[in-house]
């Protein structure tokens, strides 16, 4: 895909939920940023810019055209996952998430502002599928 569309991926911020922040507009190495956390340490000291206290200033303040969220969320609620992409979406950027109770719970909210079918990037017929199944299963399992 790299070479396929010319993509050129910068990592421009990790946010981590109990390790720490960075945010760097010229980048951040991810072997680094890996060994920081490993090795006990917190990918903080690779930030050139002042350190986030929260997740939302985070999404606020970071210079990237992708949020990428996989983090743990409430099933019934898709929280806080619904809340990040969410603010990411209204900031202009593109929302990737592995949760499908995001997409659940977050899906109406998405659509109704008209980011599906109307964004460069996103998919609408594979939101739709992915949405209408997961629903679906969590009616089943509430």
């Amino acid at each position: 895909l790299l070479t396929e569309h010319a993509l050129n991926i910068t990592i421009t911020g990790i946010a981590t939920r109990s390790r720490g922040m960075a945010i760097n507009p010229a980048g951040i190495d991810p072997l680094a940023a890996v060994n920081a956390v490993t090795s006990g340490g917190s990918p903080d000291a690779l930030s050139t810019a002042k350190v986030p206290g929260s997740t939302e200033e985070f999404i606020q303040s970071c210079p990237a055209d992708v949020l990428m969220e996989n983090i743990p969320v409430n099933y019934l609620t898709g929280k806080p996952g619904v809340d990040y992409m969410r603010l990411a979406l209204k900031r202009g950027m593109h929302g990737i998430t592995a949760n499908k109770t995001t997409l659940v719970h977050g899906g109406e909210l998405i659509e109704s502002q008209g980011l599906i079918g109307e964004r460069p990037g996103l998919m609408d017929q594979q939101f739709r599928q992915v949405r209408c199944g997961a629903e679906a299963l969590y009616r089943k399992l509430k």
